[in-house]
């Protein structure tokens, strides 16, 4: 460049400098930035930011506060009261409906239940866990689009036999159905801070467990409905999927058992939800007793993932003698008004943390009910299996005679 050229170029800087200096940027409207610039993963619906989800196959998830604690266990539907918040040990209240409830019509959403029990929580400042059933509660119009309609007999928990229909667990309207629901349920839920918890429910019967109806009529019509590993699998990553992207700032529960067989689906399951959700998702069984046994198939299985999953228990059953179904394993849910994680595998030998004597007792495969009879004894042996959060029939909860192993339990989690 010769002297000439250079003295323009000086001359033009000292003259435009200042003005592109104060010329304002083009504005950009946060909300636009926020929906249409980031990953869709991190953008809701009203433009707040959330954690991004991770990847398939990332083994860390957003970092969210761990759930710890002592959570009552309400029977399902039942209405809150003030007084279900008087003990100083519970960090909450697990509160559980079913779908044909909540959407008894298509898009037509009774989220009264969940919003009183919501309000209850908070003013008492306790947290939240939901759960919803589908399965064999799910709502008559789901049929009536084409879900295809799978009917099975069960001999119920006392053996009094039952008649039961569901969906067949990958047929594509229920999932996408059950997708729209868990959508609708987090745009409901997922930015209310006291609910900390959802379970992730996916295609099973008789609760949100996994469980599938594995007497030997109800083995024969899956098989005739095309059931392979591979169908399953793929209906419960479509769950997961939604209940991670419909939940961003709560944990997930996976409500372990093995689905129909020992075929690797379960496996499958797990590795699946432990890859997406990391520390978020917790593996969870409801057959914790004081004859569970650490060296059960299924709970080692579980501890397995410790270092990248938490892990939670529901109780087998309540402590509590006399007075209905206070006593008993909640099998309430297959007529609409219990329900819960379920108990046992559907073997013989008993359920997902051992302890099971009984029978195929549970509509869909479980055990036969029982008493607890030594609430410390089980709580130890939960605290030893990993976890961080244990659901306590509210039977127990209120009972006086129980308190000191409440207190006991709070104390332990608490310190971890």
């Amino acid at each position: 460049m010769n002297r000439t050229a250079r003295f323009i170029v000086i001359i033009a800087v000292l003259i435009l400098g200042p003005v592109i200096a104060t010329t304002p940027a083009m504005a950009v409207d946060p909300h636009d930035q926020a929906l249409g610039d980031l990953p869709a993963s991190t953008a809701s619906e009203k433009g707040r930011l959330q954690p991004a989800l991770p990847v398939e196959g990332a083994t860390q998830a957003p970092a969210i506060e761990e759930v710890r604690g002592v959570y009552s266990l309400l029977r399902g539907n039942k209405p809150v009261e003030p007084g279900d918040f008087d003990s100083p040990h519970i960090a909450g209240i697990v509160v559980r409906s079913q779908w044909k409830a909540i959407e008894p019509k298509e898009d037509d959403y009774r989220w009264d239940y969940f919003d009183h029990a919501i309000e209850e929580a908070k003013k008492a400042g306790k947290t939240v866990m939901l759960s919803v059933m589908p399965g064999a509660m799910t709502p008559e119009w789901v049929y009536e689009k084409g879900a295809k309609r799978f009917h099975f007999k069960s001999p119920g928990p006392r053996g009094e036999g039952g008649e039961h229909s569901m969906p067949i667990p990958w047929d594509e309207v229920f999932l996408k159905e059950w997708t729209d629901f868990i959508r609708a349920f987090g745009r409901r839920y997922a930015h209310e801070p006291s609910v900390v918890f959802v379970a992730m429910a996916g295609g099973a019967s008789t609760s949100v467990e996994m469980h599938l109806p594995k007497s030997p009529d109800g083995i024969k019509k899956l098989e005739e409905a095309g059931y392979t590993k591979e169908h399953l699998v793929a209906s419960w990553k479509k769950a997961i999927d939604a209940w991670a992207a419909a939940f961003p700032n709560q944990g997930l529960g996976l409500p372990a058992a093995v689905p129909l067989r020992r075929d690797g689906a379960l496996e499958a399951i797990m590795d699946y939800a432990v890859a997406k959700l990391g520390r978020r998702v917790y593996l969870a069984t409801g057959s914790l007793s004081e004859k569970t046994n650490l060296s059960d198939p299924m709970i080692q299985k579980i501890r397995e993932y410790a270092d990248r999953a938490g892990i939670g228990f529901q109780m087998l059953s309540s402590a509590t003698r006399g007075g209905g179904e206070g006593g008993q394993r909640d099998y309430s849910m297959r007529s609409g008004s219990g329900g819960g994680m379920g108990s046992k595998s559907g073997t013989k030998k008993g359920g997902m943390g051992g302890g099971g004597k009984g029978r195929e007792g549970r509509p869909g495969g479980g055990g036969f009910s029982q008493h607890i009879e030594d609430l410390r004894a089980a709580f130890e042996i939960g605290i030893k299996a990993g976890a961080s959060w244990i659901q306590v029939y509210q039977e127990d909860i209120k009972n006086p005679s129980h308190e000191d192993d409440i207190r006991y339990l709070s104390e332990r989690l608490k310190k971890g």
